[in-house]
């Protein structure tokens, strides 16, 4: 199974090249290129990167690329966390940081994303987020050069955000699954703000069959490291199948709808149910235009 590909240009040797991370045990990161002559991508039989756990997310942040694999709990064993790779003729990946074991279960490691330094400094940070802690993590090179080490901390905790959001005495219980997929860098029209959006799975402490409770949600984040939410609502889905998770997001890409439209995908088949049918949904959101008249907007 492969669960994401990166491309990634190498720094040292000029080459192009595509990464994949296959595997749900014994999981493994290999790196294919392209071939002239046949027209396909040739992937190498031996993988650059072995790990245990499962591969879900990676990418580049100052140029250099990144993937996550599963933590085991065993810091700086090279087989589970985040690594980054030392480009050249003979590449070489480095471990960055692991997470510990929780409720004996490895935290995947979802959501790899590069953003501009919310302190405005000249490099990226990358963002990633841990099912297991239901937080989000800031990942920082050392002066946006991962040789010179990183700092890793932690810069939003979903449950104990929407605990309040929802007054709870605190953090909500789990799921707080986030950022299946990516966290898609977006820009409204309206204000011109650049804004990151993390589709997430929360339950509500509604009743089962309230819309608070059978809907879904996802988080707004700014570039100073700010969060927000809203939610993805659908008054007919009561009371079952819910909508659960928010798995992907996109901007509209047609230029009619001038930057407006987002597209909203998801479901999530886990436990307590065995079994669902019928269940991914896509929906369509608008922004509201503050300049039409009243009654003239739509959502």
């Amino acid at each position: 199974m492969v669960r994401v590909i990166r491309s990634h240009l190498d720094r040292v040797t000029g080459i192009h090249h595509v990464f994949a991370g296959v595997g749900s045990r014994d999981s493994r990161i290999h790196r294919g290129g392209w071939n002239r002559q046949t027209g396909l991508i040739e992937w190498r039989s031996e993988p650059e990167l072995n790990g245990a756990e499962r591969v879900l997310s990676g990418g580049e942040c100052n140029g250099h690329l990144y993937f996550c694999i599963g933590s085991n709990g065993k810091d700086g064993d090279s087989v589970g966390g985040v690594f980054y790779r030392e480009d050249g003729p003979q590449p070489r990946w480095h471990f960055v940081h692991e997470w510990d074991i929780i409720s004996d279960r490895a935290p995947d490691i979802r959501g790899f994303t590069a953003v501009p330094h919310p302190e405005g400094r000249p490099y990226e940070v990358a963002l990633v987020t841990l099912e297991m802690y239901g937080q989000v993590f800031r990942i920082e090179p050392v002066e946006g050069d991962p040789a010179k080490g990183h700092s890793v901390t932690m810069e939003f905790d979903i449950r104990r955000y929407f605990g309040e959001v929802w007054g709870q005495s605190g953090p909500i219980n789990f799921p707080a699954l986030s950022a299946y997929n990516d966290m898609p860098e977006v820009k409204d029209p309206l204000s011109g703000e650049t804004v990151n959006l993390i589709g997430v799975w929360v339950n509500h402490p509604a009743a089962s069959n309230a819309a608070l409770r059978n809907n879904s949600w996802y988080l707004v984040r700014r570039r100073n490291g700010s969060y927000t939410h809203a939610q993805v609502i659908d008054t007919s889905v009561l009371p079952d199948p819910p909508l659960r998770a928010t798995r992907a997001i996109a901007q509209s890409p047609f230029a009619a709808d001038n930057g407006r439209v987002f597209y909203f995908g998801g479901f999530d088949a886990a436990a307590p149910r065995p079994i669902w049918h019928n269940t991914a949904w896509i929906y369509r959101g608008e922004l509201k235009d503050p300049n039409a008249e009243e009654g003239q907007g739509r959502n």
